[in-house]
Order: structure tokens, then sequence, then C-alpha cells
């Protein structure tokens, strides 16, 4: 079921675990993304239907502290039992033979668990041993060509609801193209200078009819499941939020409308994704594949020495070569336009302490603003990876005392956020911050589109050479198999070299950490320092960090 978020397909798996737990007993696994969540589930979804079904709750009985036999994440029950688990826990998957498997939300499971390749598969095998197995997927899709959910649709006959026009009586499957309202462009029949969603309606596409949520609801229970390929053994289905009762089209124009304001105005590309993955249940289609460095190269600037005077934030982000230290500093403005300052490389024996040293004089050197005003560099990032990560450990351990400064370790995985859980072990002595690589790769590829300033444009000096733009533009995304699951990934084709992406990458790392009222230090720098200086933002990763 590739279905949109809020149109009750987990709640088809609580019909599901209800029928087998009264009418026809078998044992039953429940995989939610996390173990967490499993447990969440249990406690306010699962164990309220038990309580309040009395068929049920007489074969269930209620969760005891000295009870092994139901516990949050384990039921049992005459002729079968129910177990919950997460699809990030190894041990769970890899647990005990079930005969009804239900798999929610593939797309935000794990690529892999541990060493045993990707959580779905490892739970679909433990259904082998049954002949009358069933097997449920459900969940909202995410990247086209990387998207679990689909995947496993492709396989199926891909069934769509169709209803009758409550007006004309003709079949159709309901599309978001045919969802009109009044505004300033073709959005509606009737034009009108500002757009009104709470007169959308839904335009019959074979009639012209015009059709209402009460209209939609009423037809709904009418529909029919007609298959686009011939049944194989899996039955797909595919329904969108138009479908659910619990919308409206008021509702989704909405929605739509303030997702494609900020796609436009903000250059944030995220609310139209989570638009098009969970109302439409479309998978997303993103541009970010290649770019030609020659564009960028032409599009360089006349700015500098001095910080320009729409720029009010200075991050450094620092990359760890084999033999030298490549840093670079960006100041950003409003909405995260940004500019490039700085590039500076430390050649030497990283195993020495000079490299280093020269790093810290570099870290405390104060720009000039245009208003004349000092402008130090405020949040550094600085990469752990590669042949120095004990020298980049005492490097942070020993600047954190005077500067603000993070280790940081790439996280090669799709959707993963800017930065995530800090982590601080006995053997470090810092806090290392987990960068969602892939996503940051997103961001920068997306906002070098950009051309007109404004937020979220990418500014570059005329002293950065085709070489910076060779680094920066060196990568290009593919969609091949991970352990049987297509995945998009990142590659840097042999011969060439990322710098510069790494750094770009890590400056964003270092803003989202830093999280500045960017309007507040653009105004602050603007009035050459006098005015009161803002406070940095509080960004708080689980444990927190200031």
């Amino acid at each position: 079921m590739m279905f949109s978020t809020q149109t009750g397909k987990t709640e088809c798996f609580f019909n599901v675990i209800g029928y087998h737990i009264d009418h026809d007993p078998a044992p039953i696994i429940l995989m939610e993304p996390t173990l967490s969540l499993a447990e969440a589930i249990s406690k306010d979804r699962i164990a309220p239907m038990i309580r309040d079904t009395p068929s049920l709750r007489a074969k269930v009985s209620a969760v005891k502290s000295r009870d092994k036999n139901n516990t949050i994440r384990h039921k049992t029950f005459e002729g079968g039992h129910l177990t919950l688990i997460g699809a990030n826990s190894t041990a769970d998957t890899a647990s005990r033979p079930v005969r009804i498997v239900l798999i929610d939300e593939p797309d935000r499971h794990p690529m892999s668990v541990g060493r045993e390749g990707n959580s779905s598969a490892i739970i679909i095998k433990r259904a082998a041993n049954f002949w009358n197995r069933k097997i449920g997927i459900v969940g909202s899709p995410t990247i086209k060509g990387a998207s679990a959910i689909e995947d496993h649709h492709k396989l199926s006959d891909q069934r769509k609801c169709y209803i009758p026009c409550v007006h004309c009586g003709e079949w159709q499957l309901l599309k978001w193209s045919n969802v009109r309202w009044p505004g300033p462009d073709k959005s509606g029949v009737l034009y009108t200078p500002v757009y009104r969603p709470e007169e959308a309606f839904y335009e019959c596409e074979s009639k012209g009819c015009n059709m209402s949520d009460v209209d939609i609801n009423r037809q709904v229970a009418y529909h029919e499941w007609r298959a686009d390929k011939d049944f194989n053994g899996i039955a797909g289905f595919w329904l969108w939020e138009i479908y659910s009762p619990w919308t409206t089209m008021r509702g989704i124009v909405r929605t739509f409308l303030e997702a494609r304001r900020k796609f436009k105005e903000d250059h944030d590309p995220e609310p139209m994704k989570t638009f098009v993955n969970t109302t439409l249940a479309e998978t997303w289609a993103t541009e970010a594949d290649r770019i030609d460095g020659s564009d960028l190269l032409h599009r360089r600037e006349a700015y500098g020495p001095a910080i320009v005077m729409m720029a009010g934030f200075l991050t450094c982000s620092v990359d760890v070569q084999d033999g030298w230290l490549s840093a670079g500093v960006v100041a950003w403005g409003i909405g995260k336009e940004s500019w490039r300052v700085e590039r500076k490389v430390f050649r030497g024996n990283l195993a020495r302490p000079e490299a280093w040293n020269d790093l810290a004089v570099f870290l405390d050197k104060i720009y000039k603003h245009e208003s004349d005003a000092d402008m130090p560099i405020t949040c550094t990032t600085i990469d752990t990876g590669g042949h120095h990560t004990q020298e980049v450990y005492a490097f942070v351990k020993e600047q954190s005392k005077v500067r603000r400064i993070y280790g940081c370790k790439g996280a090669n995985t799709p959707g993963k956020p800017i930065v995530s859980t800090p982590a601080k072990s006995k053997t470090t002595e810092i806090k290392l911050i987990t960068v969602g690589s892939d996503t940051g790769k997103e961001w920068i590829y997306s906002h070098t589109k950009i051309t007109d300033p404004g937020p979220g444009c990418m500014h570059y000096p005329m002293n950065y050479p085709q070489e910076y733009f060779d680094e920066l533009t060196a990568e290009e995304v593919i969609t091949k198999k991970v352990r049987g699951v297509p995945q998009r990934v990142w590659i840097c084709p042999p011969g060439k070299r990322n710098e510069a992406l790494d750094i770009e990458v890590l400056n964003l790392a270092a803003l989202e950490l830093a999280n500045p009222d960017l309007p507040a230090y653009v105004a602050f720098m603007q009035a050459g320092g006098a005015a009161a200086k803002p406070r940095r933002g509080r960004r708080v990763l689980n444990k927190g960090i200031e």
C-alpha cells in the first residue's frame, strides 16, 4: 500500500492483528522504523484496541511487570503471538519465524541492519516456512528511484481507486491536476487577485462537473479498485490524501500554496518534497544529479576583501587530507544567502604540530565588515575522518577551550538530518557530530541553481579558481542496488577531487549547529557593531549542545 499519511494504512494492520487474534491465531510480527516507535504504537494504539474490544480482551491479558508472556513488545494468545520490533535493531530482526509479517513505513528504515542487510528482506524470510504466510507492506514514498515502498509497489498489480462522478456518473481516478481554486493564475476557472483555497473544488475529468468534499466522501463509498497490471500474486494499492474523510481540498490547497511559496521565495524544497511524498503519495524527483562547474565559474562576482553588507555571520570548515588541511570561510545572510570569503590550505606533515598551529592562528583571524565592524569566525567544523583522526581529536579538544569548534563525521544515509545526535566516548573525549552528507550535498547542489541574489543564493568571489568549481561539482548521483534495495548514491568519479564540496557541507553543518538569528546578526553588523549583539542560537540535540 503506497498511501499518503493519515489515510488509515497503519489502521489496516491493527485490523489484521485483531482478526488473527480472534479468528485465525498465528505468529505475527509488526515492524516499525524504530524500536521506540514500536513501543509507542503498542502503548497508544494496540493496547487500547485490545482493552476496548471484548473478544480481544478475553484472549490477551493485560501487561504486567512480571508476566513475560505479555509485555509492551510481545503479547501471547492461544495459538499465536504478536511481536513488535524496530527496524534499527539487529537482534529483533533475526528472531523467530512468523506467519504474518507487517512492515510499516519501509522508507524510514535503515538501509542495512548490521552486516545482515535490509531489515524488510530479513523479516520477510522469517515467513518462508509457512505455506499460508501473508506479508503486508505499507508506507509513504520518498525519493524517486530510491523509495522502498515504490520498489515493492512496482512488483504488484498496481491498483488505483476509481469513483463515479456524483453528477454525470462517469468513473474516474481522482488526480491532483483536477483540483481547482480561484486565484491569479490558471489554478481555477475564476480569476481573482489572491488565492482562495477555501473555495477549492474538484473538476470532473469527463464532463467538467464540480465536486465538493462532501460529494467525494459520498462517492468513495462506491469505489472500485482497478489494476494497471495483471495480478501476479501481489496486490498493490495506491491512494492519495483527497480520498481521506479526514482531510479537505481546502487544506490540501493551503498546504500546497505554502510549500510553493517557500520553494519560490526561500528556495527551500523540503516543504514541497513533503507535500509530494505525504499528500500526493508520489516520489520526489530531485534535480541534484549533476552540475557543470563552468556555469558557476562565470557567476563569480567582484566583492571583498571586506565582508559584504548583507552578511552577518561567519563559519569555517576544515577538510583533512593526508598531507594538508583545507579550510573554507563562508559569510551568511538572511535566508541562508551565502558568500564564499576565503579558502586556505595548510600543507605539512599532519603528525607534527606545525600545520595545526597555523590553522589555529587562521581561526583567530578577524575580518572586516563593509560597515567597518570587526567580524570573527563564530563556529567551526572539522572532518574527523581520514588517516589523522587522533590528531583531529586532540586539536578539537584543545581548541574547544577557546572557540566554538566541533569534530564531525559524515553519514552517507539518504534523508539523514544535516546535523544529528552528538556522541561522546572516553576514547575521543570530544563530542562528535554526525553530518548527513547526502542531505548536505542535495542542499548544496539544489542551491547552486539559484541565480538571483536573495535567500539561498550562493555567491563566489573573483579570486576563486576553476579548481574550486571542479571540486564543488565533482560528485554525481546514481541509483543502484545496495543489498537488494535501490538507493541514491553520491559518487566521485576516479581522478576527481571533492574537497570544495565537503567544505561546503561542513560549513552548512556549522551554521545548523550555531543556529543563529541571521536577520539580527545582519542588522547588528550593518549598524557597525554598535547595537546590542544578538545571542547565538541554541540547538539542542538529544542530550544537548549549546
